[in-house]
């Protein structure tokens, strides 16, 4: 695990458990997380992307998998949001903008872990507030 991945709230993985991320020591080798208290980042592994994951971070189930509402315009029609198919294929989907509400973007990203997936998404939120 990459000690400058993570941010507060992340979602990692010790000893098989799930745990968030409450605290970052100065030098990031010691953690603090929620249930646990400190562990040294050797002991920390990233938390798989799986459909219970995914609901626990607030993505919602839909037919083609799950997805994440960061901006929505109604006047405009434009929508900016985080899709992960059935597959775990990792999506961000951009339907029109002010000045071109027809034109639909889609990015396809390798992303395995759900903290790799919180900061994509709170990466994303600070671009549209």
């Amino acid at each position: 695990m990459n000690n400058k991945e993570l941010r507060l709230g992340n979602l990692v993985r010790v000893d098989g458990a799930d745990y968030k991320v409450l605290m970052l020591g100065k030098r990031n080798d010691l953690i603090k997380l929620e249930g646990l208290g400190l562990v040294g980042i050797s002991r920390i592994e990233p938390t798989p992307i799986t459909p219970d994951i995914l609901e626990s971070l607030g993505f919602k189930k839909a037919v083609i998998g799950y997805y994440f509402d960061l901006d929505q315009d109604m006047n405009t029609g434009s929508f900016l949001g985080v899709l992960v198919t059935n597959e775990m294929e990792v999506v961000i989907i951009m339907y029109g903008d002010y000045f071109t509400p027809d034109k639909k973007t889609e990015y396809y990203l390798e992303c395995t872990s759900a903290h790799h997936l919180q900061n994509l998404c709170a990466a994303l939120s600070n671009t549209v507030n």
